[in-house]
C-alpha cells in the first residue's frame, strides 16, 4: 500500500492513507488530509453486517436449553409469524438468485433480518424466550436459516458466525429440520416448503403489529417519555386482540395496564381499525404542564400558517399568475397545516 494517494476530485492534491498514518510515513494535516475510502453503500453494508453479528450474539445468549423437537401447535403467534417470514424470504431469494437479481436478494435479506427479525421478533420474544425451550428452538432455527440465506451475500461474516450457531445442537420444528454442516459454505439451502402454518395466528400477530405501531406513533406525537408505562383502554373487540397478546404488547408498547371499556373517554382518543381506544396515564403533572405549553405554542404557529396560506389563495393575482404547480403546492400545504392544527387541538383537549 502507498502512504499517499491522489485526490480523485483534484489530482493535483494528495491524501494520506490509513496505512501511511499508521506507518508514520504520512500525516493527517491540511496539506495531506486522511483519505476516507468509503461510500454510502459501503456504510449500509457495514451496518448490516454489524446488525447480523450483534443480533446473532444476542439470540445465542438466549438459546440456553432449546427443546430437541417442537410441534407447530406449541408455538406462540410471534413464532408462527417469524417462521412464515423466513419461508417467504426463501421463496423470494430462490426467485432472485435464479434470475441474477442480486439487488432484490439484498433487499429481501435486509427486510428479513433488520425489520422482521430484529425490529419485531427479537423484541416480541424478550419476555418469554428465557423460560421457553420451545421458543428457543424456534429462535435457533430462524437464526440458522438466516445465516444460510445470507451466506451468498456476505460469506466471510456468516462463516465466522456459523460455528457459534452450530455450537448449539440442531433440533426440529414439526417436520422442519435443517441438517448440520461443518461450514456454512457446504450447508444445505433452507426449505420451509412442507411447513404448515397457523394462518389465524399469523393474522392475529400482524394485527398486533398494526396496533403497536399506532400506539408508538401516539406516544411520539404526545411527547411521552420513552420509559413511561401507560394504560390502554379499549372496546371489547380491540380488548380481545390486546389481551391475547398482552405480554408482547406490554413489553413493546410500554403498557402498565389494559382495561376493557366501551364508553370510556379517559386519556387521548386514538382511532384504530374502525373503533376508538384511549391511552391514559401519559404524563405526570409536571410533564402535562410542559406538554400543554408546547401544544399551545404549536397551535399558535399552525394558525399563523393556515391564515397565511388562505390569504395567499384568496389573492386573485397569485392564483391567476402563479404557475399551477405552485398554486397546487400551496393548497396541499394548507390542507396539511389544517390537519396538523386539528390534531394538535385534539391533543391539547385530551
Amino acid at each position: 500500500m502507498a502512504p499517499l494517494q491522489n485526490c480523485p476530485t483534484d489530482t493535483s492534491k494528495q491524501m494520506s492513507t490509513v496505512y501511511g498514518i499508521l506507518s508514520g510515513e504520512a500525516e493527517d494535516c491540511e496539506e495531506t488530509p486522511l483519505a476516507m475510502n468509503t461510500s454510502s453503500r459501503f456504510d449500509i453494508g457495514r451496518n448490516f453486517a454489524n446488525k447480523f453479528w450483534n443480533a446473532s450474539r444476542f439470540a445465542l445468549m438466549n438459546v440456553t436449553a432449546p427443546a430437541e423437537s417442537v410441534s407447530m401447535e406449541e408455538l406462540y403467534p410471534a413464532d408462527q409469524w417469524m417462521l412464515s417470514r423466513v419461508a417467504s424470504a426463501i421463496e423470494q431469494m430462490n426467485a432472485a438468485l435464479s434470475t441474477y437479481q442480486f439487488s432484490v436478494a439484498a433487499e429481501t435479506m435486509y427486510d428479513l433480518l433488520w425489520r422482521d427479525f430484529c425490529d419485531w421478533y427479537l423484541e416480541a420474544i424478550k419476555p418469554t424466550v428465557k423460560d421457553s425451550p420451545q421458543q428457543q428452538r424456534v429462535l435457533h432455527t430462524v437464526l440458522d436459516a438466516i445465516c444460510r440465506l445470507l451466506h451468498p451475500l456476505c460469506p466471510f461474516v456468516t462463516e465466522a458466525m456459523w460455528s457459534h450457531i452450530h455450537s448449539v445442537p440442531s433440533g426440529s420444528i414439526g417436520n422442519l429440520q435443517l441438517p448440520g454442516s461443518t461450514l456454512a459454505a457446504t450447508a444445505t439451502w433452507p426449505s420451509f416448503a412442507d411447513v404448515q402454518f397457523d394462518q389465524s395466528a399469523i393474522d392475529s400477530f400482524e394485527k398486533l403489529q398494526e396496533l403497536i405501531t399506532v400506539i408508538r406513533a401516539t406516544r411520539a406525537s404526545q411527547n411521552v417519555k420513552p420509559r413511561r408505562e401507560i394504560e390502554l383502554i379499549a372496546p371489547s373487540r380491540l380488548y380481545s386482540l390486546a389481551s391475547e397478546h398482552e405480554v408482547v404488547l406490554s413489553a413493546i408498547a410500554g403498557l402498565q395496564a389494559l382495561t376493557e371499556s366501551d364508553d370510556s373517554t379517559d386519556g387521548v382518543a386514538v382511532p384504530f381499525d374502525g373503533e376508538t381506544m384511549y391511552l391514559a396515564n401519559l404524563f405526570d403533572e409536571k410533564d402535562a404542564e410542559a406538554n400543554t405549553e408546547k401544544l399551545q405554542q404549536e397551535i399558535a404557529e399552525l394558525e399563523k400558517k393556515v391564515a397565511g396560506y388562505k390569504g395567499r389563495l384568496l389573492n386573485e393575482n397569485y392564483v391567476t399568475n402563479a404557475p399551477e404547480n405552485v398554486v397546487q403546492e400551496t393548497r396541499d400545504m394548507l390542507l396539511q397545516a389544517e390537519n396538523d392544527l386539528e390534531t394538535a387541538k385534539v391533543a391539547l383537549q385530551s
